[in-house]
């Protein structure tokens, strides 16, 4: 300050003729002393008295503005005096925040940055270092519990967990208390287990906490240091100080002031002081510069007030402290080429540089590592750091997750968290990082995945190998069925053809190769043209199978068990009958057909359940009451045949014409019993394999059991494909060509029957 004043009183052009004045106080860090000294600068100039006035607009105090203290505590109550006779009030030290609210303190200023900018400073350190599990440590006056309270107030819009908070007394008589409280704070930052301690405290307040701190040998820390202790060197004087780890901090910036030191050495040789008084500036050197910025601050603003232009300043006698405080506020100038003024709040348009401890041969170096006025700079590389390694060391309550994995807070802190896999079907949306994120039906992911895939699609494909299995299959029951056409359209006129039902085999023939080649309709995708028609072409086949069979059983049971029925009877049976028989019985499906069309066809379904990672294409019956009225039909026609052909009883030992349908018919029905339960329960997916083998059984079934039997007499025993064989053999002689005999229907009778002794 003397040293300020001292250029500016030699300066021609700043306040030509005027010569400041000025008195040094020391506070001794006492509010009560502090009081004293500001009540004295309060009294009227000349005398030692403050008196009461109703208006202290004339009112010429002692001085015209105030330089310091440089405690918050201190200057929070000082500017409250200060503020009332509105005398101008520069700090060089007192950062806490609350002395930006003019309404309060209306004539405050400081040329160190409030508290407010450091704990933002401080978050933007430990954010950058990805460090998110911290303890904060403060003094227990308002510069440490206002810089805590703002650091906790920004960390949690940080993602920032504090773990640990505590409080450091600063009585200096209650040494007890002090003592009593820092093993529990050191307690509680072993316990949280971090590797980051902010320390926001002046250094009085943090001398007992390091020293305590070395002395219980606890596993080193970083420690991120306010202004107010890490470049003290009563802090840097502590013995083994070096040990507590490495040391991140922030000191005001400051510029070296030329001549400064001279001005030292020649001032100690006049006052006759200690020699050393020059190192012990070199560890506090900042704060020297704060102090001549807050100095000219005053001697620029008086230069505006006073006019002071062409080497004369003309209104002295009437400048007062408010006039003062007024230009204060707009005062800009440079100072060692940076530019210097107040905001709207009176904080300065500095900020901080951001320095490191390093230590060479036990002497400490502070080493400027980076800066910050509203953004953060820092060179990484220029850190050391206590594990000796290049990499800063991890300060975290649970380590990252990986990809795929939400994070499920556990505790009170949002930083600790266990990491859960998303399951199938989900994924980890970056958006949403708390939560895993169901796929669209139409797509799927595996677990612990972070994006979708699309489903593919399932359906019966020609190239799948039961697809293949079947084909072999119907090629061999289409080869079988094609060979009978062939037999039987060459025999036609024999015995055992016209005794099996002559040109209606062949119909049923036809009508079974129509049956297999309908299993093709459900290969491929499937759409709601192909699901109607796959069911349709299927039944229809069936229902003229069915048909003609039954037409074929009613003949036999006419013929054996209804005797005394007129041949005429069995002659409409085998004529028109037989065509009534299956346009009736084809109304009546296709009626049955037209309403379930009506009331819900078979239509296209998409399943997502069968599969997690593909749709399954398939035909949906939609109503399986409908689907079995439909085919229930088909079934009263089976057991019908199977009734009417079971209920023959030819004699012992005769040939049976019957039994190739009742076992063909049996044998239908137990396949579609079978198919109703397996249908309604199976997966989706499998539903076109199972009709398609039941179309295939049903073929097979009929063909081996009813048509493959007449086909081994006729190639294999030719002797019992004649007419005398079937007129002394056969059980049904109406069945045999009527022009092979005009015997009296007496006599068909008698000879409708084998005698024992013939072999069948």
């Amino acid at each position: 300050m003397m040293f300020a004043i001292d250029e500016i009183n030699n300066s021609t052009s700043l306040l030509p003729n005027i010569k400041l004045g000025y008195e040094l106080y020391d506070s001794c860090s006492e509010s009560l002393v502090a009081v004293q000294t500001t009540l004295l600068f309060l009294t009227r100039n000349g005398t030692n008295k403050v008196p009461m006035l109703c208006n202290y607009t004339d009112y010429n105090s002692r001085v015209i503005a105030v330089v310091g203290p440089a405690q918050s505590t201190l200057a929070l109550i000082t500017a409250r005096l200060l503020s009332f006779f509105l005398i101008p009030q520069i700090s060089y030290a007192a950062s806490s925040e609350k002395l930006s609210d003019k309404e309060d303190f209306p004539s405050f200023f400081r040329t160190i940055p409030s508290d407010k900018n450091q704990s933002a400073a401080m978050i933007e350190i430990v954010h950058h270092f990805h460090w998110n599990w911290v303890a904060v440590i403060g003094s227990d006056d308002d510069y440490g519990q206002q810089g805590i309270q703002m650091f906790a107030s920004l960390a949690s819009d940080a993602s920032i967990c504090i773990a640990h908070q505590g409080l450091i007394p600063v009585q200096a008589s209650n040494t007890q208390t002090v003592d009593s409280k820092i093993p529990d704070i050191l307690y509680n930052i072993n316990k949280s287990q971090v590797n980051v301690i902010v320390l926001f405290s002046g250094d009085q307040a943090a001398m007992p906490l390091i020293k305590q701190f070395i002395k219980s040998g606890l596993d080193k820390k970083i420690w991120v240091g306010s202004e107010g202790w890490v470049s003290s060197d009563l802090i840097s004087s502590i013995p083994d100080v070096e040990t507590i780890g490495t040391v991140i901090g922030f000191v005001t910036k400051g510029s070296v002031m030329p001549g400064f030191d001279d001005y030292i050495t020649y001032t100690v040789a006049q006052l006759g002081l200690k020699s050393n008084i020059t190192g012990m500036y070199d560890a506090v050197k900042r704060q020297p510069f704060n102090v001549y910025t807050a100095v000219y601050s005053i001697a620029y603003a008086l230069h505006e007030l006073l006019n002071c232009t062409s080497g004369v300043c003309r209104q002295w006698p009437k400048a007062k402290p408010w006039e003062l405080l007024e230009e204060v506020r707009r005062v800009q100038f440079s100072v060692y080429n940076d530019t210097f003024q107040f905001d709207y709040n009176g904080n300065p348009n500095t900020g901080y540089d951001v320095i490191t401890w390093k230590w060479n041969n036990g002497e400490l170096q502070l080493t400027t590592i980076g800066e910050y006025n509203s953004e953060l700079y820092i060179n990484q590389s220029l850190i050391h750091w206590y594990t000796g390694s290049n990499q800063a060391p991890q300060s975290v309550c649970s380590q990252k997750c990986e990809a795929g994995q939400i994070m499920i807070e556990k505790g009170y802190h949002s930083c600790c968290y266990d990491c859960i896999s998303c399951m199938d079907g989900y994924f980890q949306n970056l958006s949403d990082p708390l939560d895993c994120t169901a796929c669209p039906d139409s797509q799927w992911s595996p677990k612990k995945s972070t994006v979708c895939y699309d489903r593919t699609l399932i359906y019966t494909f020609w190239g799948d190998p039961a697809v293949i299995g079947l084909l072999i299959m119907l090629s061999i029951s289409l080869i079988l069925i094609i060979s009978v056409i062939i037999l039987f359209m060459k025999k036609l006129d024999s015995p055992m053809v016209q005794a099996s039902g002559g040109n209606m085999c062949v119909l049923t023939l036809f009508a079974l190769i129509s049956l297999c080649t309908s299993a093709l309709s459900f290969i491929g995708r499937p759409t709601d043209t192909i699901c109607k028609i796959q069911q349709l072409w299927f039944s229809t086949s069936l229902i003229v199978v069915l048909s003609t069979m039954l037409i074929k059983s009613l003949q036999l049971l006419l013929s054996t068990e209804c005797q005394s029925l007129p041949v005429s009877y069995i002659k409409w049976l085998k004529g028109p009958g037989t065509w009534f028989i299956i346009f009736f019985n084809i109304c009546i499906h296709y009626a049955i057909w037209g309403w379930y069309f009506y009331t819900g066809p078979p239509q296209v379904k998409e399943d997502y359940s069968t599969s997690p990672s593909a749709i399954v294409l398939y035909c949906d019956i939609n109503s399986f009451v409908n689907f079995c009225i439909m085919f229930g039909h088909n079934a009263c026609l089976a057991f019908i045949c199977f009734f009417c052909s079971f209920m023959v009883q030819p004699p012992v030992k005769t040939y049976n014409m019957s039994r190739g349908i009742t076992f063909s018919m049996l044998g239908c029905l137990l396949v579609w019993t079978f198919f109703i339960p397996i249908f309604a329960t199976i997966q989706c997916k499998l539903k076109a394999a199972v009709q398609m083998n039941t179309i295939m059984l049903c073929s097979l079934i009929i063909t081996g059991l009813y048509f493959l039997p007449k086909c081994y007499i006729i190639l294999f025993k030719p002797e019992k494909n004649t007419i005398s064989y079937f007129l002394q053999h056969s059980m049904n002689l109406r069945s045999v060509n009527e022009g092979a005999t005009t015997s009296s229907e007496e006599s068909h009778r008698s000879n409708s029957t084998m005698t024992e002794n013939q072999p069948q």
